[in-house]
């Protein structure tokens, strides 16, 4: 009997295989048509689902061709099965109580996907056409900050950059509600005041001073952010993003050339969900480079680890024969 896999599918692959059917696009893309074959053979055969995330529902919702849209849309609704990586916030939020409890970190998917009650149509956010370049110009305002340091002033100092820049955000936000009496809903709900709400609340059921709960939570976060996993790796792959920039950098990349929105996304899917899936299929970038150096990097600097075992990362060019046998 056929173990059923969970595959990750790069938002890039997924705009390769659906592209390819359109009429007008069909040309010269039979590698692509046959990975298609390849994928629907898997999901019919049982042998693999293709749980979709946040980030392929955002990037559906904005494509602005109505066939590409509608393309993804009847992709997705046959390859998921209805099956869902939770969203980010959730992942995070598992973990942090997992540690809280004071249990072993496990990677299960059983723990990181569900199935949905909505179809993936019903589930796409409202458009927002502006998000990608409010992405890339937050992600490339970070960029040129690393372009004006040597390695030594980024090499595994980023990641304690970004948690104390997430505690700032947290006193930020808190100050601009009481001066305003409003704070958005993105902030209300952002992935830092989620994390700060849960150790609220951890604090006082354990109890801690309602005065000064605040502030308690603040430091207990800031003392336990790089034990969750999520994080950890979102804040080391952006310290070795940020290494390319360096001005000593053997490789020095420019500043013009960063592709700020695309490693966003990877960053964003590399933390949340590759470690729950059984295979992913992803760019040569991601592959090649970042996950092999974040795996090793989180296992030496986290209490936990990302076995290399039974896991395996697919080059987006290779043959969609991959996919054949067990």
């Amino acid at each position: 009997m056929n173990v059923v896999r969970v595959i990750f599918l790069d938002q890039n692959v997924v705009v390769d295989v659906c592209e390819c059917m359109r009429p007008s696009k069909q040309h010269g893309r039979e590698p692509q048509r046959e990975l298609r074959s390849e994928i629907e053979r898997c999901v019919d055969s049982g042998i693999a689902i293709f749980p979709y995330s946040e980030v392929h529902l955002t990037e559906a919702a904005n494509v602005s061709d109505p066939e590409s849209r509608s393309e993804q849309i009847q992709f997705w609704e046959k390859v998921s099965r209805l099956y869902r990586f939770h969203d980010a916030k959730a992942i995070e939020s598992i973990q942090l109580q997992t540690i809280l409890k004071h249990r072993p970190v496990r990677f299960s998917r059983e723990l990181a996907i569900h199935r949905s009650q909505l179809t993936f149509e019903q589930e796409l956010p409202p458009p927002d056409p502006d998000a990608k370049a409010k992405r890339a110009k937050s992600f490339r305002g970070l960029v040129e900050y690393w372009a004006s340091k040597a390695s030594e002033d980024l090499t595994e100092k980023i990641r304690h950059k970004e948690v104390e820049g997430m505690i700032r955000l947290i006193f930020e936000d808190l100050s601009n509600l009481l001066k305003t009496g409003d704070l958005p809903l993105n902030r209300i709900f952002s992935k830092h005041n989620e994390l700060h709400s849960e150790l609220c609340w951890h604090l006082r059921e354990h109890g801690s001073n309602t005065k000064t709960v605040f502030e308690d939570a603040c430091c207990c976060l800031k003392d336990n952010a790089l034990k969750i996993p999520s994080l950890l790796i979102d804040f080391v792959g952006t310290e070795y993003l940020a290494e390319q920039f360096a001005t000593d950098a053997k490789f020095r990349k420019k500043v013009e050339n960063a592709e700020a929105d695309h490693d966003a996304n990877d960053l964003e899917a590399a933390a949340h969900w590759f470690p729950y899936a059984d295979f992913v299929f992803a760019d040569t970038k991601m592959v090649t480079f970042l996950f092999p150096k974040l795996r090793s990097a989180v296992t030496r600097a986290g209490s936990f680890e990302i076995s290399a075992e039974g896991q395996f990362y697919f080059l987006r060019a290779q043959s969609s024969s991959i996919f054949s046998g067990n």
